[in-house]
C-alpha cells in the first residue's frame, strides 16, 4: 500500500514478502477503486479535503492504462489495462 501512496500504481518489478511478483494491475485497480470509494463517503460527511485527496489518488488508475494496445482479435477494441 505504501507503493501505491508514493507511485500512484503497483510497480511490475515489486515482490511482495512471501508473495509472487503478479497481479500489479489488479492491485492499482483495486487500490484506486478503494481511495475512489473513500472519497465518496467523505464527500457524503462534508470532509471535502479527505474527498479531494482521496478522488486524486483514485485517479491514479491511469498509471496502468496502455493506449497502444490493440485486441488481437478485434482491432477496433485500442487500449486496455497494462503493466
Amino acid at each position: 500500500m505504501n507503493i501505491w501512496k508514493s507511485l500512484g500504481y503497483v510497480p511490475q518489478d515489486l515482490v511482495e514478502p512471501g508473495g509472487a511478483n503478479t497481479k500489479q494491475v489488479s492491485r492499482t485497480l483495486e487500490y484506486a477503486f478503494n481511495d475512489f470509494a473513500v472519497a465518496q463517503v467523505a464527500k457524503l460527511m462534508n470532509q471535502s479535503a479527505d474527498a479531494e485527496k482521496y478522488a486524486t489518488r483514485a485517479g491514479n488508475f491511469v498509471n496502468m492504462w496502455n493506449p497502444d494496445t490493440v485486441s488481437p482479435d478485434n482491432d477496433t477494441i485500442v487500449g486496455m489495462m497494462q503493466v
